[in-house]
C-alpha cells in the first residue's frame, strides 16, 4: 500500500505538495486523520471508506485526479488493507 501511495498519491497528498484538501497520504497518522472533510479511511469498512469510493470512481472526483485510474489489483490491495483494520505501514519517504 505504501508503494502505491508513494507512486500515485503523494505528489498531491503530502506535506511537501501542500496536502490537497488537507489529506496527507505520506504519513500513516495523517492518513488516518483524513481530509478537511474528515476520515477517508475507516478501519474494517471498505464500503464506508471514501478513499476506496474515489479510487473506484463511485465518488467524484475519481482519484488519482487527472491521471489514469489505479489498476484493479492495486485497488484490491488497498481494500484488503482497509478490511484488515488499517495495520500501520510506512507510507512514503
Amino acid at each position: 500500500v505504501s508503494a502505491i501511495f508513494a507512486e500515485r498519491c503523494v505528489m498531491c497528498h503530502s506535506a511537501v505538495a501542500g496536502a490537497s484538501k488537507g489529506l496527507r497520504l505520506d504519513d500513516y497518522s495523517a492518513a488516518l486523520i483524513g481530509s478537511e472533510r474528515g476520515a477517508v479511511l475507516i478501519p474494517g469498512d471498505v464500503a464506508g471508506s471514501e478513499l476506496i469510493r474515489r479510487l473506484r470512481g463511485e465518488s467524484q472526483p475519481r482519484m488519482p485526479f487527472l491521471s489514469r485510474p489505479l489498476p484493479d489489483n492495486q485497488i484490491c490491495l488497498i481494500e484488503s488493507w482497509v478490511a484488515a483494520g488499517l495495520p500501520e505501514i510506512v507510507v512514503a519517504d
